[in-house]
């Protein structure tokens, strides 16, 4: 795989500003880190309810929390869902702690809106985000921005 950041740029999108390819990304290759501030579970429950642009990492009992609004610029904190994805956030484990990375997982062309599968879960029947709808325009679109799942 590339492990070469492709070149990406912030303008309008999907939904408010997204991310899209200056460059052709073949397919596996990496689009990007997603950075930002690290913290508990709890301590971003506490902080920032909302959830915006906070990626899990789930390491067992030690999960913690990415919020890509928060720390160094983060031009992949833009990222919007699409129910039919040219891209994946993915967990890997280097130098001793978890990162979150982007890659493509089909071409994207030039100019194309880089756009990954939010894949939001709730077991809550009554979880007020079953509400929210999806907007991404795709063939196949779930029409749902939240999924129910059941244990």
């Amino acid at each position: 795989r590339d492990g070469v950041m492709a070149a990406v740029e912030n303008r309008p999108g999907l939904a408010g500003t997204g991310v899209f390819a200056v460059q052709t990304i073949p397919p596996g290759s990496l689009v990007g880190p997603y950075t930002g501030t690290v913290s508990t579970e709890e301590d971003w429950l506490r902080i920032k309810p909302d959830g915006d642009f906070v990626f899990d990492i789930n390491d067992g009992a030690n999960a913690v929390a990415l919020d890509g609004e928060e720390g160094s610029r983060n031009p992949l904190q833009y990222i919007n869902h699409s129910c039919h994805p040219n891209a994946k956030m993915r967990e890997v484990f280097v130098d001793g702690s978890w990162h979150v990375i982007i890659e493509a997982i089909r071409e994207i062309a030039a100019g194309d809106e880089i756009v990954h599968d939010y894949k939001m879960l709730t077991e809550d029947p009554d979880d007020p985000n079953l509400l929210q709808v999806c907007s991404c325009g795709a063939a196949k679109c779930r029409g749902k921005l939240f999924q129910l799942v059941s244990l």
